[in-house]
C-alpha cells in the first residue's frame, strides 16, 4: 500500500495537527449542513409535504450570514492558535539553542577548569618538591654551619692555648731575663768588690 508522509509539523506536534485536522473537518462539515435545526426542519418538512402537499420555502438570509460569521471568527481563532502554535515552537527552538550553547559552554568551562586544576596540582607538586629541596638545601647548610661553629670554637680553643704558651714563655722569658740580670748585677757587684 501507500505510505503518506507527513508534514514535519505533524510529526513535532501531533495533538495540535490532529486537532486542527479534526477542526477543520467539522468546519467543513458545518458548510454543507450549516444548522442542525434545519435537519430537524427538512425531517418536519418531508412530512408536512408528503402529508400536506406542496408548502412554500423561506430561506433566511441573516442566519446564513451569522453562521458565515462565525465561521469566519472560528477561522480566525484558528489562525490564530496556529500562530501562537508557531510562536510558541520558534520560542521552544530559541530555548533549546540557548540550552545546547550553555550545555556547550558549561562543557567547556568544565574542561577549561578540569586543566586548570591538574596544572595546579602540577605546580603544587612542583612547588612542594622544590621545598623539599629546599629544607634539604637548609638542613645542609644548617649542618655546615655548625661544623663552622664547631672548627671556629676549635680555632679559637688553639689561640687561646697558643696565647698562653706564649704568655707562659714570655714570662718564662721575663723571669729568666730578671734572673740573668740579678746574675749579671751580682756579677758587676762581686767583679766591683773584688777590684
Amino acid at each position: 500500500m501507500f505510505k503518506i508522509k507527513l508534514p514535519k509539523i505533524a510529526r513535532d506536534h501531533k495533538i495540535a495537527f490532529w486537532f486542527a485536522v479534526i477542526f477543520n473537518l467539522a468546519i467543513l462539515a458545518g458548510l454543507f449542513y450549516p444548522s442542525i435545526s434545519e435537519w430537524k426542519h427538512k425531517k418536519q418538512d418531508k412530512k408536512n409535504i408528503s402529508q400536506t402537499g406542496i408548502q412554500t420555502f423561506t430561506y433566511d438570509i441573516t442566519e446564513k450570514k451569522k453562521e458565515k460569521q462565525s465561521l469566519l471568527k472560528h477561522k480566525k481563532e484558528q489562525a490564530a492558535e496556529i500562530k501562537r502554535e508557531e510562536k510558541h515552537l520558534k520560542s521552544l527552538k530559541a530555548d533549546t539553542k540557548k540550552e545546547k550553547q550553555a550545555e556547550a559552554l558549561a562543557e567547556k568551562e568544565r574542561k577549561s577548569a578540569q586543566k586548570k586544576a591538574k596544572e595546579a596540582k602540577k605546580q603544587e607538586k612542583s612547588a612542594q618538591k622544590k621545598a623539599k629541596e629546599a629544607k634539604k638545601q637548609e638542613k645542609l647548610a644548617q649542618k655546615k654551619a655548625k661544623e663552622a661553629e664547631k672548627k671556629k670554637k676549635l680555632v679559637q680553643q688553639k689561640a687561646q692555648e697558643a696565647e698562653k704558651k706564649s704568655k707562659k714563655e714570655q714570662d718564662k722569658r721575663d723571669l729568666t731575663t730578671e734572673i740573668n740580670t740579678e746574675e749579671d748585677q751580682e756579677r758587676k757587684i762581686a767583679q766591683e768588690g773584688l777590684m
